[in-house]
């Protein structure tokens, strides 16, 4: 189980979401407002080795470059979770992480007009962002309430308990010590930095403890448009050396576009990433405060 997310490098389209909980066929967009969506020539199938999809120009449309990003639903590192809303100020949703998320997606799939609701455990749980936004975390205290090890309470806002919609919840581990040989390592981080504004290639650097595969960084502190949910990834590949082709949860926009500039903005290491220059703008704003 778990969740499969594809998006198009060449050409706008939607950021096309899909989970084992909701099934195959049914798509949810991460830039959008609407509620789930019956397609039957996107992602078709999920099978014991990856997944299925079909013609649609959203997911296989030929001559086409696309990614894909999927996570397995694992203890420790990734849970998606159903519910129905009940409007309940202090609902408490189960999950099956064993630790304490870093972060929690939430999307109301029976309609539309509700924007996303993101918790992330760098602006705690008084405040909330959209990932369809780029907006700064805002001050709310009636969505993500308070996470556990084993739930996370919700208050009776429509975004995430709206009596009688379906929701769903993807629920990010953060830092639980329990893979590799000895069950002491981590494989999943959710933080924050400070930015220096040092855009010559001075800029921090955040030590994860290992080479990460996927981030996505967001201004949680200013609310222009350089503020998108920015995603990179090692197979379409970051550079120190060469410029870097982000994607963006919050927009459509296909890879080098107007807000998928093209500028060398962040490298892997060994342990983490390090913000590199000119692309101070996205990753790297002097105070700001960035969440991953």
């Amino acid at each position: 189980g778990g969740l499969v997310w594809l998006k198009s490098r060449t050409t706008q389209e939607s950021n096309n979401i899909y989970d084992t909980e909701r099934g195959a066929m049914e798509a949810l967009f991460s830039e959008s407002t609407a509620g789930e969506g019956n397609y039957n020539n996107r992602l078709t199938a999920f099978n014991n080795n990856g997944f299925r999809v079909n013609s649609d120009d959203a997911t296989n449309k030929s001559g086409t470059d696309y990614c894909s990003w999927t996570f397995r639903k694992a203890p420790g590192f990734f849970d998606v979770v159903t519910y129905t809303g009940n409007s309940s100020t202090n609902r408490t949703v189960s999950h099956n992480l064993g630790s304490v998320p870093g972060a929690i997606i939430i999307k109301q799939t029976s309609s539309n007009g509700n924007n996303w609701c993101v918790y992330h455990r760098s602006t705690g749980t008084s405040k909330a962002l959209s990932l369809n936004l780029f907006g700064k975390a805002e001050n709310r205290d009636d969505r993500v309430k308070a996470v556990s090890s084993s739930t996370f309470t919700l208050g009776n806002s429509s975004e995430v308990n709206f009596n009688g919609s379906t929701y769903v919840a993807y629920v990010f581990a953060h830092d639980d010590q329990s893979f590799g040989t000895n069950h002491n390592e981590s494989i999943i981080k959710c933080g924050s930095y400070t930015g220096n504004g040092n855009f010559s290639g001075g800029g921090p650097e955040v030590d994860l403890g290992f080479e990460p595969q996927w981030v996505m960084i967001k201004n949680a502190t200013e609310s222009g448009t350089y503020s998108n949910w920015h995603i990179y990834d090692n197979s379409r590949g970051v550079s120190s050396k060469s410029d870097d082709i982000p994607l963006s949860a919050n927009r459509s926009d296909n890879e080098g576009s107007t807000y998928n500039t093209i500028a060398d903005y962040i490298s892997f290491t060994s342990r983490g990433f390090k913000i590199e220059g000119p692309g101070y703008t996205v990753t790297d704003t002097s105070g700001e405060t960035y969440i991953y």
